[in-house]
């Protein structure tokens, strides 16, 4: 009878082992192509980008912590960043959406100075 208990052990350990070898195989091939965050900028991330930082200006603005010649700045560099926002939005190339992420992130830039 021992030999049978050792036999049913042993054939079950080996099942067991080959179901979770196999397991960890099929599941390890998901992890082998990761796919990454794509973090390229689009004309909506454009968009919602000048948005909140337009508010922030506005919310700096209205505290009244802005010279009339910091005033005058932002209010350029905001046409700025929402003509370049425009444009890559009719003319949509990896050039304009680097030249409007750059000026979303100048216009943030003056914002916060």
């Amino acid at each position: 009878m021992t030999n049978f208990k050792k036999y049913i052990s042993t054939y079950f350990t080996k099942r067991i082992t080959v179901v979770v070898l196999l397991s960890v195989t099929l599941l390890g091939g998901c992890q082998t192509h990761p796919r990454g965050l794509d973090l390229t900028p689009t004309p909506r991330t454009l968009v919602y980008s000048y948005i909140i930082a337009n508010g922030m200006a506005r919310g700096r603005i209205m505290r009244g912590a802005v010279s009339h010649e910091q005033l005058i700045a932002l209010a350029k560099i905001d046409r700025q960043a929402l003509l370049s926002i425009l444009i890559a939005q009719r003319y949509p190339s990896h050039r304009n959406f680097h030249l409007a992420e750059d000026a979303v992130i100048a216009y943030l830039a003056a914002i916060e100075s």
